[in-house]
């Protein structure tokens, strides 16, 4: 049991073992971020739910850790620390945003292929369907041009982006991340077992409608799209309500 907290703390946010929650809700963030955009939805989403905010290597408590480039390894590794969360009977939820989207979407694979309990519910937000083509190589630009890009994805905030001593900091694992999509390629497989609910910003310019109604096709449950005004990171205008409609695809 130590080993298993031991690995759970490593890779998630100070989770606080409940042993008697009802739902468990595991967050993965986007490129860039930490667990740390989850921690408000811990309290909204009440005591009976344990919430698991994904910490990936390369910031926050793992800032000295060198971040993944590469899917497979990712997530093999991930499974192989964390797979006990998956041997239990108690319900969870996958929740992933942008690159954590793709990211669970491949956790889940692996789940499956090792015969362990699928998630009660997968959400996707703000990402393009695994099937989608993917060629960027914004992993590869100048600190200038990755400066740029970043500004026009509205996700850095601006006492990063302005500060270059503080931007090189988090340049490493920023730029892991976009390898980490970018190069990601998907190997065809036949559809999840459980359901999919895909959330999109109608003001997106990353990710359109058509990118994400792909999602159905990833599986063969109840599939539905929901829509919030707003660009990428929309998830941050409206926390209290998806906690609310997460809570609710549980039942």
């Amino acid at each position: 049991m130590d080993s298993i907290k031991s690995n759970l703390n490593k890779w998630f946010l100070k989770p606080n073992i409940l042993g008697n929650e009802t739902l468990r809700i595991i967050c993965i963030p986007y490129a860039g971020g930490s667990a740390a955009i989850y921690k408000s939805w811990e309290k909204l989403a009440g005591k009976d739910v344990q919430l698991y905010a994904l910490q990936l290597p390369g910031r926050g408590g793992r800032y000295e850790e060198k971040p993944y480039t590469q899917m497979d390894n990712l997530v093999i590794d991930l499974f192989n620390e964390i797979r006990e969360l998956f041997q239990e009977d108690t319900p969870y939820i996958i929740f992933g945003h942008s690159m954590g989207a793709l990211i669970g979407y491949e956790l889940v694979r692996v789940i499956r292929k090792n015969g362990l309990n699928l998630p009660k519910h997968f959400i996707v937000s703000a990402a393009a369907a695994p099937s989608t083509p993917r060629n960027g190589k914004t992993h590869k630009l100048s600190t200038q041009e990755f400066q740029n890009v970043l500004q026009d994805y509205n996700g850095t905030p601006n006492e990063i982006l302005e500060n270059l001593e503080m931007l090189e900091m988090f340049l490493p694992s920023i730029r892991a991340d976009f390898e980490l999509v970018e190069e990601y390629c998907y190997t065809q497989d036949s559809p999840l077992n459980c359901p999919i609910t895909a959330l999109w910003g109608t003001k997106d310019h990353l990710v359109n409608i058509r990118e994400i109604e792909k999602w159905k096709y990833h599986t063969d449950k109840k599939f539905q799209i929901k829509q919030f005004e707003g660009d990428h990171f929309f998830i941050h205008n409206y926390t209290p309500d998806i906690v609310n409609l997460v809570k609710g695809l549980s039942y």
